[in-house]
């Protein structure tokens, strides 16, 4: 990790630009890696997969997926996500400076 661990709390957002409503927790992990970006997005493709999250199709300029969803048993939808924060003019070797992201709906409590 290249910083702290970046965790919002589920918050309700006034109408404004967008709507009235929930804006669900969110997870933030910034780190870095030297290994080749190639090698990142297989890792982190693989353990999404083995864990039951879904692509949604978009790919980065590898062809690499960098987002997936996932429904769990209770019927909300999670959002995962995996960004190159680096420029790319890096030369190979260097390292790259990513984020990891994790998000949900906010749950209404009922009763």
């Amino acid at each position: 990790m290249t910083g702290p661990m970046e965790r919002t709390r589920a918050q309700y957002r006034e109408p404004g630009f967008e709507p009235a409503g929930w804006d669900g927790p969110f997870v933030r992990v910034p780190f870095a890696s030297s290994q080749p970006p190639a090698s990142v997005f297989t890792y982190y493709k693989a353990e999404a997969d083995a864990d039951g999250w879904t692509s949604n199709g978009n790919r980065n300029l590898l062809g690499y997926p960098f987002d997936w969803q996932k429904r769990f048993p209770d019927g909300w939808q999670g959002s995962l996500g995996l960004l190159d924060l680096t420029s790319r003019d890096v030369t190979p070797g260097d390292r790259h400076e990513y984020v990891l992201t994790a998000s949900a709906p906010a749950i209404e409590a009922s009763g």
